[in-house]
């Protein structure tokens, strides 16, 4: 199906990774945190096995949608290889939504053309992500790629058919071709038809007009320079994450706060209590988002360390994730219950002063002050407090 590598920028005080459990910690949420899909080669190295050789169109008999419309047969040499991909294919279409194998055609400038097969983006974000809410996902992608030389006339028909409907129903399907080499259809022994694929899109392009910014024009790169081609681990695929601007900070911690706390925000500018730790603090004031922020941050502690405070339980490197594992869950409901606003205002203000040292310490801002009120004017210097 895929799997998730969780790749979450790192925010806590500690120098050394894993070697901080026991520390206080804040947790800034201004940063995103990135959760990686990535699907399976499976069905590539199936249909390498499957040895395609060809690709047959035609039309035939839809039961699902009782009208004769187009097929599309990828004809192998194996059956069993070519039998597991189709059911690999037929596994990702089970899951909520349409369309789950994306499949395109790029026609050749010499005269052939290429037939590309990946999974389609956001079921394969579904399949291996889920649902989620806390982090930003990256998704990458794999695709099985086969060229022909020659075009058959009834593809030139297939994508007339798709350029002229708004929906434009056809089958993909297998058969094997066994000892022939003429892919005749009396000579083609198809997979069982409960295998077949019905899909409503496929894409066409043509090589002279894709550009840098289509995804197929990468595709098709690939291709050819498959022999030059060097091959990578997933971690050395990622793209060097960028250093979020102070605006960005700002926007994306707006944003996370708003989703996920959004009743202990109400609460807090209705019960005054950032007025009350303002006048306890005293100048520079700290700002009612930085109150919003730590109450969440004690409140997602406590549920990570059985009721401990400042993540002092989870280490640097894994606390952004863990958070995100909790944000994807968490509800906040406006029943009346105040036990968050219980916070000594001692553990609320070492909350806001671990999340300023988390903050600028993953903007890799140096000489950052311990004490509170030195890190909030150097919040502000960097245009990292902005408003309430």
């Amino acid at each position: 199906m895929g799997s998730v590598v969780n790749r979450s920028g790192k925010q806590g005080v500690a120098d050394e990774d894993g070697a901080d459990s026991g520390q206080p910690k804040g947790f800034d949420f201004g940063f995103p945190v990135y959760s990686l899909g990535v699907p399976t080669l499976e069905v590539s190295n199936l249909l390498g096995q499957a040895k395609v050789v060809a690709c047959a169109y035609g039309w035939g008999p839809s039961p699902e949608i009782h009208s004769s419309i187009p097929q599309i047969t990828l004809v192998g040499r194996n059956a069993t290889p070519l039998e597991e991909a189709f059911r690999v294919f037929n596994n990702w279409s089970a899951y909520p939504g349409d369309d789950a194998l994306e499949l395109s055609f790029v026609f050749l400038k010499d005269g052939g053309y290429l037939v590309c097969l990946s999974p389609e983006t956001k079921a394969l974000q579904l399949r291996t992500l889920g649902y989620t809410r806390a982090s930003s996902p990256i998704i990458l992608m794999t695709a099985w790629i086969k060229e022909f030389d020659t075009r058959h006339p009834l593809l030139g028909q297939l994508r007339r058919w798709h350029a002229g409907r708004r929906l434009a129903p056809f089958h993909l399907g297998a058969a094997t071709l066994g000892d022939s080499e003429d892919p005749s259809p009396e000579n083609l022994r198809p997979l069982p038809p409960e295998l077949n694929i019905l899909k409503f899109q496929a894409t066409f392009a043509d090589e002279d007009s894709l550009t840098a910014s289509d995804p197929l024009f990468s595709l098709v790169e690939l291709y050819r320079n498959r022999d030059n081609a060097s091959r990578k681990t997933v971690a050395e695929s990622l793209p060097d994450r960028p250093k979020p601007t102070p605006s960005e900070v700002r926007k994306h911690r707006f944003k996370m706060l708003r989703t996920h706390l959004p009743v202990t925000s109400l609460r807090v500018a209705q019960t005054g209590r950032c007025t009350v730790l303002r006048d306890s603090l005293g100048p520079p004031p700290i700002r009612r988002w930085q109150v919003v922020q730590a109450i969440g941050n004690l409140q997602i502690s406590q549920r990570l360390t059985d009721g401990g405070f400042h993540y002092e339980q989870i280490p640097s490197d894994d606390l952004a994730h863990r958070v995100a594992e909790v944000l994807d869950t968490w509800c906040e409901v406006a029943d009346g219950r105040v036990e968050a606003f219980s916070f000594a205002d001692k553990v609320l203000a070492e909350q806001i002063r671990l999340d300023a040292i988390a903050c600028l310490t993953r903007l890799g801002i140096q000489d950052i002050p311990e004490k509170l009120p030195p890190l909030v004017e150097t919040l502000g210097a960097h245009e990292l407090l902005g408003q309430d």
